[in-house]
């Protein structure tokens, strides 16, 4: 009886909504509360996800806003649930897609919050599932051009991921990344792939700095040091086959537009970001410098033939030397 008397409410308020009936609405809300507040985990995704869907198709962004808000608590609670992971994921990929899809910028917030709770119990298995379909999700949002929404995902994943300091996950997800990488290079090429994904390129800067900050310890900075060298190396050699150049050639187009970036503002400063790099300029020039002189390094140790007669035309990277006899080293190690 129960459940039938909040099912009834939930219909009554979408018909409300989609009849325009704003006193109808006003008169529901406190009901429509009451219930979803008596309401199983299940039901409440349920109906929830109708109320949602029902206020974005009507373009109700405030009703939208107003109920996700409402029961931002409860969310919290259910999602973190392991009973409820296939139907917790059907609806935080319905809540991710359309804050993205319509552009609910003020819905970031709460749709951070809600990932979080719904990805920190889940095994590696499944997150691979989940983080994958978000990359793709990204490269739809980046044939858009929407950079602003592109980059708040591609923000949202990573810290997601340094957090949940999985290297197994890191490595599938970046394979990933790679595959969506080297097929947009083929129709906007290097400087499209660059600034659409530059969150990822921003925070292969960030790993290569824990190299001396000692935030990573031993073999967990040789595994994340290693993994983030290795897909850069292999990112670069997709983009040169893509467009038949050669990898040297696309290290100086990507360190070109690098440096360039540097006073470029963001597309978009408000969104959760992962270590956002934030100093001097010339700080900045030379993070890049030094880590591109680690990426190529380990890609003359780890491919010694397509790489000996290239290094010699990329010595506008080379020069002066960044790296240390120790970081050196410790690449040879790792290649």
């Amino acid at each position: 009886m129960e459940e039938k008397q909040s099912l009834a409410v939930v219909l009554d308020f979408c018909l409300a909504l989609q009849a325009g009936e704003q006193e109808k609405l006003e008169q529901l809300g406190p009901k429509l509360a009451e219930k979803l507040n008596t309401v199983s985990g299940q039901q409440l995704l349920d109906a929830l996800r109708k109320v949602l869907s029902t206020a974005i198709r009507k373009r109700r962004n405030d009703i939208f806003e107003q109920q996700l808000q409402a029961q931002e608590a409860a969310l919290l609670e259910v999602l973190a649930k392991p009973e409820f992971q296939d139907t917790g994921r059907e609806f935080v990929d319905f809540l991710v897609y359309t804050v993205v899809d319509r552009r609910l910028t003020e819905m970031r917030a709460i749709t951070c919050k809600l990932v979080k709770a719904f990805t920190q119990n889940l095994s590696t298995t499944k997150l691979c599932g989940f983080w994958n379909e978000w990359t793709s999700l990204t490269a739809r949002i980046v044939r858009r051009q929407w950079l602003s929404e592109a980059h708040w995902l591609e923000r949202v994943m990573l810290k997601q991921l340094w957090q949940k300091r999985d290297l197994q996950l890191v490595q599938l997800v970046m394979w990933q990344l790679q595959m969506h990488l080297a097929m947009y290079c083929r129709v906007d090429g290097n400087e499209g792939v660059f600034h659409s994904y530059k969150p990822l390129f921003n925070s292969y800067l960030v790993i290569a700095d824990y190299q001396n900050s000692g935030v990573l310890k031993n073999k967990e900075l040789e595994g994340w040091l290693q993994t983030v060298l290795r897909s850069f190396r292999d990112i670069v050699t997709q983009l040169a086959r893509s467009k038949m150049a050669e990898p040297a050639d696309v290290y100086l187009e990507l360190y070109a537009l690098w440096q360039k970036s540097i006073e470029e503002p963001e597309a978009d400063t408000a969104a959760p970001v992962w270590k956002r790099p934030a100093s001097t300029t010339k700080r900045q020039e030379l993070r890049i410098k030094r880590f591109l002189q680690m990426v190529i390094t380990y890609w003359s140790l780890t491919n010694p033939k397509s790489s000996r007669r290239q290094v010699e035309y990329l010595q506008e990277i080379m020069e002066p030397r960044q790296i240390t006899p120790e970081c050196k080293a410790l690449l040879k190690k790792l290649s």
